[in-house]
């Protein structure tokens, strides 16, 4: 056999068996979760606040919300280990995160996730178009929802589930009854 027909049939080997090609970067994929009481009192919901990516270093983090009969009825983006860790001065390339060190920080969200009742938010003060800051500043009306629909959430006295979603604030979501919906209601400041 010619030294030619020898190097195209390890080349060829090599392509096809991947020879010296290796992915050494672990997917990140982790998931923490707990029963929380908030679309219906009678039966559970599920909190489930899932890291996934190429590696955890880099994992988008979502938490999802599914019913006792496993419907979605929640999905939004969580605080990232990156910014939680390093706020704006994030180094680059952003060092490594174990799998288990990452099992850790969506375990801490879905545990730190609060529950309270939208009577608890205060009472809108503002302009109808322009939330303002209120006597209780570390809550403040979602600038997105009108303000009619901020006060009947209120007024029904629904229930508010509140997350992580920043360096130092979370998002709350009522879930509606009637329209069977979540909608962000208020941020939080921690």
């Amino acid at each position: 056999m010619s030294t030619d027909v020898r190097h195209a049939a390890l080349f060829l080997a090599c392509v096809l068996g991947g020879c010296g090609v290796s992915d050494t970067t672990p997917a990140c994929h982790v998931d923490a979760s707990r029963a929380i009481t908030w679309s219906n009192g009678n039966a559970p919901d599920r909190l489930i606040v899932r890291a996934a990516g190429t590696d955890c270093a880099n994992a988008d983090i979502i938490a999802i919300v599914t019913n006792a009969e496993g419907a979605e009825i929640l999905r939004a983006a969580a605080l990232g280990h990156a910014m939680a860790e390093y706020g704006d001065n994030q180094p680059m390339p952003l060092p490594p995160v174990s799998n288990a060190k990452m099992a850790e920080y969506v375990d801490s969200i879905a545990q730190g996730a609060t529950l309270i009742a939208a009577g608890e938010l205060p009472e809108w003060s503002g302009p109808p178009h322009l939330p303002r800051a209120t006597a209780d500043a570390s809550y403040e009306p979602e600038p997105s929802l009108p303000r009619g629909a901020y006060d009947d959430l209120r007024s029904r006295n629904v229930r508010v589930l509140c997350f992580a979603t920043g360096p130092e604030a979370a998002t709350c979501y009522a879930y509606d009854p009637t329209t069977r919906r979540a909608v962000a209601i208020a941020t939080h400041g921690i």
